[in-house]
């Protein structure tokens, strides 16, 4: 299937920060979830099966030009309420005890003890029939839940705190998110700096080693610019495409 496809996500000012154009060849896919929502202490999910379903249509959205869909085939509880706080630890033994082979493995969670925490996913986990897992806050949103599932299926953060990317793209492959499609981008994870406005411009004027000016996109799903977040690139969409046809496995 030939499918052209234009999205556009508005933020509540209406402003359009970041949009796509897409002429991908794509086969219809439905990739099968399968949710854990671990319960609190007073055994309380937090989360409807409606909700759920709801989410993943939103995210599904996001991959409408590679015409896949994400639902979930099997939703699960998880009694033990510590794992309702997490922590690396934690998550690593929730993947140990409950993940489910060949399926994304989903995890709700309440809280986080990990600094400015809403999910984690493991980087190419699509690779691996047992390391398809995110987990996420119950309240975040299908914005960050969409950038943890493009996470599992190869893409990194527009951004790299070992070596920041160079303005004039000539580094593009080696650094940043490895792709030449995103422009650099200078954030650092625990920085004070407000790098947007109010309105999701870029608000700094922040050089590079050649002392070109910054100007990322701020809208692009992979940046960590979460309110502003609305969108992919083509090649971004193709790096996912081309992960998927590398398995060795069949995903359910």
């Amino acid at each position: 299937m030939l499918i052209l496809s234009t999205l556009v996500f508005q933020l509540a000012d209406a402003q359009v920060v970041y949009y796509s154009n897409t002429n991908l060849e794509c086969e219809p896919r439905d990739f099968s979830v399968s949710v854990h929502m671990v319960l609190d202490s007073e055994e309380n999910p937090n989360l409807t099966l409606e909700e759920i379903d709801n989410r993943l249509a939103e995210v599904s959205q996001y991959f409408e030009p590679l015409c896949w869909t994400f639902t979930a085939c099997k939703v699960d509880s998880i009694r033990n309420y510590s794992y309702d706080t997490l922590n690396m630890q934690r998550y690593i033994k929730l993947q140990e005890h409950f993940n489910d082979d060949h399926m994304i493995n989903l995890y709700f969670v309440g809280q986080s003890i990990i600094e400015n925490f809403c999910h984690i996913a493991n980087q190419d986990g699509m690779l691996e029939p047992d390391q398809a897992s995110a987990v996420a806050l119950r309240d975040c949103s299908a914005q960050d839940l969409v950038h943890k599932l493009c996470h599992l299926f190869g893409l990194h953060d527009t951004w790299n705190e070992l070596e920041t990317e160079l303005v004039d793209g000539s580094n593009c492959t080696t650094t940043g998110d490895y792709l030449c499609s995103t422009p650099a981008d200078p954030y650092l994870p625990g920085s004070l700096t407000e790098y947007v406005d109010n309105n999701c411009n870029f608000s700094v004027g922040i050089q590079d080693d050649n002392g070109d000016y910054f100007d990322p996109e701020v809208g692009n799903i992979m940046s960590a610019y979460h309110r502003c977040r609305n969108g992919l690139t083509l090649e971004q969409y193709e790096t996912m495409r081309a992960l998927y046809e590398s398995l060795d496995y069949a995903p359910w």
